[in-house]
């Protein structure tokens, strides 16, 4: 008799998963080789495009798509170029972002920013039955959208680490500045010593949707690739060496202006006036399309489109039992 399987054992995914990698996957030729209609790649690459939006787990950026929409409707702007290949160039030499980013850093979301952009274009396209141009505008939003895909905003922001340099990493700071923005409507923070605990108790305290603490791991990865011989104290943990970063970039001296301006927007005299009347929720992650994602918990999601419209699904879930 061969040896029992212990429940560890048994437990284990039937396959591995891969977190840099998206969940939904769309298969065209399950029956063999066949044409697909140019209108249906758009339609999967736009529900692709929210799945990014609606797995970021630091930023809510589905307004990107009708940042996007707005700029095409902004017609015969372009001095070389056609309209939708002159807006792509100045996202790619980052002459063009949200008003809402800090401009003092690169955009980090410029493939889904593009995507977007294509993805819509490439929609209108078919509408108008279009066919000559759509390919290339399609493949372009496909590889773009490919840019930004990830399963986790550290690995967005992971692009702009710099070097292996004591605490004054790029990385390091764009986190600080993620934080700090996603702090803005706290309104009980009214200065700027409030404003470094608020980072520090947000680091320790963010999780993934596994319960992980997803920025406090970064933030001591980061921190062990710090060189022997720096300043660096073997007493101290990760978020103390942070939390005497914090006072140098926010200080008056701070090497960094865009840290101290980002930290000086808290140095209130008081606290603003809260009204006692309900604001309206907005819901986060959406746009004007309309997509229901599972909560099912599988790590990848493949869709069989068949000739005849039908769909075949099959889910890989992290549990055999699933």
């Amino acid at each position: 008799m061969g040896k029992k399987k212990s429940d560890s054992e048994t437990s284990k995914p039937l396959y591995a998963a891969d977190i840099n990698f998206p969940r939904t996957h769309f298969f065209y030729e399950y029956e063999g080789e066949r044409a697909v209609d140019p209108a249906v790649l758009v339609e999967n690459g736009i529900l692709l495009w929210h799945e990014q939006i609606h797995a970021n787990e630091l930023d809510d950026i589905s307004p990107l798509w009708a940042f996007a929409e707005a700029e095409l409707e902004k017609q015969g702007q372009a001095p070389t170029h056609s309209d939708l290949e002159w807006l792509r160039q100045q996202i790619i030499v980052n002459a063009m972002a949200p008003d809402s980013w800090n401009k003092h850093e690169p955009y980090p979301y410029k493939g889904l920013l593009i995507a977007a952009l294509y993805l819509q274009e490439a929609r209108r396209l078919c509408q108008v039955g279009d066919t000559s141009r759509v390919w290339h505008i399609i493949a372009l939003a496909y590889y773009n959208l490919g840019l930004n895909t990830t399963k986790s905003a550290s690995h967005t922001f992971a692009t702009y680490a710099a070097n292996e340099k004591v605490e004054d990493s790029e990385y390091k700071r764009a986190i600080v500045l993620q934080v700090l923005k996603r702090l803005e409507g706290d309104t009980s923070i009214t200065n700027v010593a409030q404003a470094k605990r608020a980072v520090i108790d947000f680091i320790q305290s963010y999780k993934d949707k596994k319960g992980n603490p997803l920025l406090l791991s970064e933030l001591e990865k980061l921190d062990r690739l710090t060189p022997k011989g720096s300043k660096h104290s073997d007493t101290n943990g990760a978020i103390d060496r942070l939390e005497s970063t914090l006072n140098s970039w926010a200080g008056r001296n701070s090497p960094y202006p865009e840290m101290a301006d980002a930290f000086a927007a808290f140095d209130r005299r008081m606290a603003p006036f809260v009204s006692s009347e309900t604001t309206a929720v907005v819901p986060a992650r959406t746009t004007s399309e309309s997509f229901e994602f599972e909560t099912t918990d599988y790590h990848t999601r493949i869709f069989n489109l068949l000739a005849n419209g039908d769909v075949l699904s099959l889910r890989l879930a992290h549990n055999q039992d699933q």
